[in-house]
């Protein structure tokens, strides 16, 4: 059995951090909300990476981090620290790992963690953590069908005795994000995974600032000078300059901002072409 933290922190204080004041109904409507809160309300971010400052190794420290600091972070922190809430909240789960896809090819090595949470009579993959356009409530496991959110379809494939989870912009082509065993994993499994993410030149996560944030109506991402908007399953992108008011505007907006994007992060995309038509390229933590 993984060992708990026990840190100096109650469920109720996590909950306000997410805005999830009152969970009610069944187990899986409590579920989607929580995950669905949990993407809106706590960003993904490498900023301790960029700056150099190492991220926290026990569940403690993530949960200062996420709880109390008020702070976003990368899929070892931000997955963890909701693994620590669904339990506290009754849920029985399972860390397990998976491969994240890069430009539709799977990464050789588990390197990303994710959790299935039992709800109701079925198991549901769980992830808060991905940085990239993913999908923003649980995925029933068990299903093959196309699930879609947002104006965005995914679904889960069985093959070679891995689960692939692919997502589908309108009528795009399918995109392959992750595939993941369902073997139980403790997170010390992640701790070279981690290091490298922090310390080596080779990962995205030392060279470029990855922000992404859920939206009421989709989702927003900032990687580098790129800026991406989801909503209503249309994908656009633009690139900004990193000295200009509407960088720090949609990199202010990701970090602290909740519901929909201010006017200040649309604009640009109201005078600037998208750059290129979207395909998932995803970044994993």
């Amino acid at each position: 059995m993984r060992a708990r933290p026990m840190p100096p922190i109650e469920s109720a204080a996590y909950l306000r951090r997410i805005r999830c004041h009152r969970l009610t109904g069944t187990a899986v409507a409590a579920l989607r909300k929580l995950h669905r809160r949990h993407l809106m309300s706590v960003p993904f971010e490498n900023l301790d990476v960029l700056r150099g400052t190492p991220l926290g190794t026990t569940g403690e420290a993530v949960l200062d981090k996420v709880v109390t600091r008020l702070r976003g972070g990368l899929c070892f922190e931000l997955n963890r620290a909701f693994d620590w809430l669904l339990a506290e909240l009754g849920f029985r789960v399972t860390l397990v790992g998976a491969e994240v896809a890069h430009d539709d090819v799977f990464f050789e090595g588990i390197d990303h963690p994710v959790l299935l949470v039992a709800a109701g009579s079925e198991m549901w993959l769980a992830d808060v953590g991905f940085g990239a356009i993913s999908f923003v409530e649980p995925l029933r496991l068990s299903s093959t069908a196309p699930q879609p959110q947002f104006g965005v379809e995914y679904r889960i494939d069985v093959e070679g005795g891995c689960h692939v989870v692919r997502s589908r912009v309108g009528c795009g082509e399918w995109q392959n994000l992750f595939r993941l065993t369902p073997s139980p994993r403790s997170w010390a499994d992640f701790d070279d995974v981690r290091t490298f993410h922090q310390t080596s030149p080779e990962s995205p996560f030392t060279r470029m600032l990855i922000c992404y944030k859920a939206t009421r109506s989709g989702q927003v991402m900032l990687t580098e000078r790129r800026l991406t908007l989801l909503r209503h399953g249309q994908v656009s992108e633009v690139e900004l300059d990193p000295d200009g008011s509407a960088y720090g505007a949609a990199l202010a907006w990701i970090l602290h901002g909740y519901g929909e994007p201010t006017p200040s992060v649309a604009a640009p995309f109201c005078v600037s072409p998208p750059i290129r038509p979207w395909t998932s390229s995803a970044v994993d933590g």
